[in-house]
């Protein structure tokens, strides 16, 4: 496939700084949209709620699932938090050498991985 340089730089090779980036903006979209639907959801239900968030009980009764369900929730969360801090640094004008963008870029993968096994695995004292 031929690619002239623009079409390459977007299409033909995605490298890690994009990649990172598209992913802060779909976590983000992620999170919102998940967000906005159970709150939809719970001011439409017209129920306390305890008994809203009762099929979750059933959930939570599954070790399996549960787990599952965690780690589906903490990754967009863990990620959008974690590459946000990395944005931020970049507010202050420094880290955009390429260099320092993977070595931040592989940073913010490993906190990202720990933080979402952390929230995964974590429970609360009964």
């Amino acid at each position: 496939m031929h690619c002239d340089r623009e079409m390459y730089v977007f299409y033909c090779s995605p490298d890690m700084v994009w990649v990172l980036s598209f992913g802060h903006r779909t976590s983000g979209a992620v999170l919102t949209s998940g967000v906005t639907a159970a709150s939809i959801a719970y001011l439409i239900s017209g129920t306390q709620f305890t008994e809203f968030i009762s099929p979750l009980q059933s959930v939570a009764s599954q070790p399996v699932l549960w787990t599952s369900a965690k780690f589906l929730m903490a990754l967009p969360l863990s990620y959008h938090m974690v590459n946000g801090i990395r944005h931020l640094a970049w507010d202050t004008g420094r880290g955009f050498e390429l260099k320092t963008l993977y070595k931040t870029g592989y940073l913010m993968l490993t906190a990202t991985l720990l933080l979402t096994g952390v929230l995964t695995l974590y429970k609360p004292s009964s």
